[in-house]
């Protein structure tokens, strides 16, 4: 038997890319390569309940921001 597969049409290419990204994908990425860092989320996440996970992520994200809060704003260049 034959198969078949249809497709809404081809994908669009835009400047030289595939497909399109989706706007702000970066920062999920750069969010997940910081959480890298912690060892219980890095690798499996070995939780029974998925409320602790949340709440152990969360705990992390506060710890990265507490740093880069602590750490104050860049200094400003003078011309």
């Amino acid at each position: 038997m034959p198969r078949s597969c249809s497709c809404a049409g081809p994908m669009p290419a835009t400047r030289g890319r595939w497909w399109p990204r989706p706007p702000r994908r970066w920062v999920v990425e750069r969010s997940f390569g910081w959480l890298s860092k912690y060892r219980r989320v890095a690798g499996r996440d070995y939780e029974t309940n998925p409320r602790v996970s949340e709440a152990v992520i969360k705990a992390y994200f506060c710890h990265l921001m507490l740093r880069r809060l602590a750490k104050g704003p860049p200094p400003k260049h003078s011309t």
